[in-house]
Order: structure tokens, then C-alpha cells, then sequence
């Protein structure tokens, strides 16, 4: 929920989770994924005039699993979903994934993934997407200190958009120290660029995070970040910056012994020098998870 002087808009979602594996050998599982999702966004532009905005999305989600040895393990994913809103009666979305994961030392874990999406909606228009990330985590002092790095690629074509072919990179680090059993530390930051042919941007983003494991199930999770994002147009339009700051708190908590409840806050403040009253941005988030 977020409010300024000019306009308030409120936004709710709601979604419906149900996963379930099925292990067919020892090396060999399957994982199947149902989801629903209902948004709903107002907007007030003054007392008389208010915008509404609804949205509905499914998603189907299968997993094939196949771990050939204690070092190697290969996943791949068919995904389907489904989204209907006030501007789009009908969009379905194809992705086709796939991860592979080997350790060949025990500190060392090394992670490939690949996915191919293509989207249609119901006016005949078309986008296609592919993405790759390659990503390295190393334990430089076992169970204490952990390195992880990676580097993103993507590829995006459009046939509505002006930009109808953009380009995205992303490179990203982060340092975790674990001083006690249960308490953990994660710096980490990563910079994201998007080229197109009227437009280059660029996002930089850094986070300090500290998660305490309260009990068996349980934990308590507290981030801060800065985001510095830069935009440049390829035709006259001048250059443009800005910046935001974010705080955020999510916990989890076991309430039996196969259920969970979990809540979560997120405020995103932006500092725009432009601007008189930036808007600040409030969410809020709970959720309910069960075992059968």
C-alpha cells in the first residue's frame, strides 16, 4: 500500500500454492506445481476519478529430477501459465527449463540453468525470451564462511513493444558468515543492464541481511538495500538517475509439526531529489504452508 499527495493506490494479492513430489526411485522424482493468483490494484487520482485494475494467473508447473550421482544432479521444468486482466482478455506462457548442478568437491557447488519462454495473447501477439545463468558458491571456511558469485544473460523479442529486441546482463556477488549455529550474515550486490534500441539502463543493488533461527522451524529474517538505477536514451532525451532505499522483515514460524505460517513487510522509500514528497511504497505479505 502506497500513498503520496497527489494520487493513493492500494494493491492486494492472493495466491494458492500446491506442490507435490513423488519419488520414483532413489535417483529418479517427479514434481508436479498447481498455483492461482487473484490481484487487485486502485488508484485515486483526486476525490472524483479512481482506476481499477484486476488480475488473474495460473500457473502448472512440472519437474523432472534425475540425480545420476552424489556429485551431479540434473532437473528439467515445463511450466504453463495463464493470465487474464483489464488490458489482456487472455496471455498464456510457455517455459521450458533446465538446471544442472555438480559438486566436485564438497565445498564447491557449481550451477548451470537455461529456460526458454514464449508468450501469446489473445490480440495474436508474440514475445519470446531466453535466459542463462552460470553461478559458482564456494565454502571458504566449511560451515562458517560461504562465497557465491554468478552471471546472467537474457534475450527478450517483442512484437508489441517499441523496443521489439532487448539484450539483459547481470552480474552478482555475495559473502554469508555464519559466527553462530543459528545466526547468519549476507552481504551481497549485484549490478543489472538492459540494451535495447532506444534505451540503456542499468540497475545496482546492494543488501545486508541477518537471519536468526529462533527454533526447530522457525527463523526470523531482517534486509536492507540501495538501489541506483540509470537510464540513458540512445535519441536526445537527457540522461536520468535515481535512487531508492528499502527495509524489509519476514519470519517463519512453525505452527505444528507439518505446518507453517509466515509474514512479511517490505517498505521501499525512493530519493528522488526531483521530487518534493517521493512515494514511499508499504507491502505486506502472509502466508499459510502445509505438509500432507
Amino acid at each position: 500500500m502506497r500513498f503520496d499527495n497527489v494520487f493513493a493506490a492500494e494493491r492486494w494479492e492472493q495466491n494458492f500454492q500446491v506442490a507435490a513430489r513423488l519419488p520414483l526411485t532413489e535417483a529418479f522424482s517427479l514434481r508436479q506445481e498447481l498455483r492461482a493468483g487473484l490481484q487487485n490494484e486502485t488508484v485515486l487520482g483526486d476525490e472524483l476519478t479512481a482506476t481499477y485494475h484486476d488480475a488473474l494467473a495460473m500457473l502448472e508447473k512440472t519437474a523432472i529430477e534425475l540425480k545420476t550421482s552424489e556429485s551431479l544432479r540434473i532437473a528439467a521444468t515445463v511450466q504453463q501459465q495463464w493470465i487474464a486482466n483489464n488490458s489482456v482478455p487472455f496471455a498464456e506462457i510457455v517455459t521450458y527449463g533446465t538446471e544442472a548442478k555438480f559438486k566436485p568437491v564438497k565445498t564447491t557447488t557449481l550451477t548451470l540453468q537455461a529456460d526458454w519462454s514464449e508468450r501469446q495473447e489473445f490480440a495474436a501477439s508474440q514475445s519470446d525470451q531466453e535466459n542463462y545463468r552460470l553461478s559458482l558458491e564456494q565454502e571458504l571456511v566449511p560451515k562458517v564462511i560461504t562465497a557465491a558469485a554468478g552471471v546472467s544473460l537474457g534475450h527478450l523479442e517483442d512484437a508489441l513493444q517499441s523496443d521489439k529486441e532487448s539484450f539483459t546482463q547481470k552480474v552478482e556477488g555475495s559473502l554469508k558468515w555464519t559466527p553462530l549455529t543459528k545466526t547468519t550474515f549476507t552481504l551481497g550486490g549485484e549490478r543489472s543492464t538492459r540494451e535495447s534500441e532506444s534505451l540503456e539502463e542499468a540497475v545496482d543493488a546492494y543488501a545486508v541481511k541477518l537471519q536468526q533461527q529462533l527454533f526447530a522451524r522457525s527463523k526470523v529474517e531482517l534486509q536492507a538495500g540501495y538501489e541506483l538505477h540509470t537510464r540513458a536514451p540512445l535519441d536526445s532525451d537527457p540522461l536520468t538517475t535515481g535512487s531508492a532505499w528499502t527495509l524489509g522483515a519476514n519470519s517463519d514460524f512453525a505452527l505444528r509439526e507439518d505446518w507453517n505460517a509466515g509474514l512479511g513487510v517490505r517498505y521501499r522509500q525512493p530519493d528522488d531529489p526531483a521530487s518534493v514528497a517521493p512515494v514511499g511504497e508499504l507491502s505486506l505479505s502472509l502466508s499459510l504452508k502445509g505438509r500432507f
